[in-house]
């Protein structure tokens, strides 16, 4: 005959079962990161959202558009609780202790943005400051939709929101009271150094990791964006030093593809990208100040 089992030792080893299942069910409380939920990893998206506010407010500074620089931002910040928040509510359709933080960034970056773009409306030239976010909402829908599905690193979404971040300098522009052919020019600038960057870097990691690539779609690019300048600057409404800043990309590029790496580093790759987008920002900013 087996002697029955203390009553406080059922006791135990319920709360222990009861424990275990939880932990099977929940993420660690040390998982949960305020920082990791609140700014994004990457380090190239920093270029894509500041480099057209930065030579937006170089080419034509004032208050509105100091204020739609700062909605570009929010606008960017929230982006990385989204992905956290709709992969949580609509994919996984379950809450984690991630969850409720990452929806509170959300609304609070994302009603900051709308705030500064109201604001910015009222003390520019009004809502047709605005008219280029409108225009670019398609291509940032797309970006979303990959953000939910998390593929956002494929190439469609990543050029659609560069394209998409390139529309601020536009809006910039047109707050401070610049034509839309200067206002749109400085969108296809911005827009085609994005792209341009976008393609060099996926070819430069691909070739790198030993991994299939091609250096055709860099070049055409760079050369397609070369051609784009001149043609702007022949128009008029593109500074002339303009050219010689995607001249000069042209160049990192072949020389970027040539180089044998024996460490492939990803972070230095995007941190040279960030320098070389100062550089071009500062010449094209310059160009346009002074008119050359």
């Amino acid at each position: 005959m087996e002697t029955p089992l203390p009553p406080i030792y059922l006791s135990l080893r319920r709360s222990e079962c009861a424990a275990e299942a939880m932990t099977a069910l929940s993420f660690p409380t040390q998982d949960v990161s305020i920082r990791r939920i609140a700014l994004p990893a990457e380090h190239g998206g920093w270029g894509i959202v500041l480099e057209p506010v930065v030579l937006g407010l170089i080419i034509a500074p004032s208050v509105a558009g100091f204020f739609i620089g700062l909605a570009a931002l929010l606008t960017f910040l929230a982006r990385q609780p989204f992905k956290i928040a709709s992969g949580d509510l609509l994919v996984r359709r379950r809450r984690f202790p991630r969850t409720s933080p990452a929806v509170l960034f959300t609304v609070a970056f994302g009603a900051g943005a709308a705030a500064f773009l109201a604001a910015a409306a009222v003390m520019g030239t009004g809502v047709i400051a605005l008219v280029p976010i409108a225009i670019a909402a398609p291509l940032a829908a797309i970006q979303i939709s990959h953000d939910i599905r998390n593929t956002s690193r494929s190439l469609l979404p990543e050029l659609s929101g560069a394209v998409a971040m390139s529309a601020s300098v536009a809006a910039i522009l047109l707050a401070a009271g610049a034509t839309w052919p200067v206002a749109l020019a400085a969108w296809m600038i911005i827009a085609t150094r994005s792209i341009t960057a976008i393609i060099y870097i996926r070819a430069r990691l691909r070739r790198e990791q030993g991994r299939e690539w091609s250096a055709v779609p860099t070049i055409a690019t760079h050369g397609t964006a070369l051609g784009g300048m001149i043609v702007a600057a022949q128009a008029g409404v593109a500074p002339w030093l303009g050219s010689f800043a995607f001249l000069l990309l042209a160049g990192r590029a072949i020389v970027g593809l040539r180089r044998v790496i024996d460490r492939p580093d990803p972070r230095r790759v995007g941190w040279t990208e960030i320098v070389w987008g100062v550089v071009t920002i500062v010449l094209v900013g310059t160009a346009y100040r002074l008119g050359i």
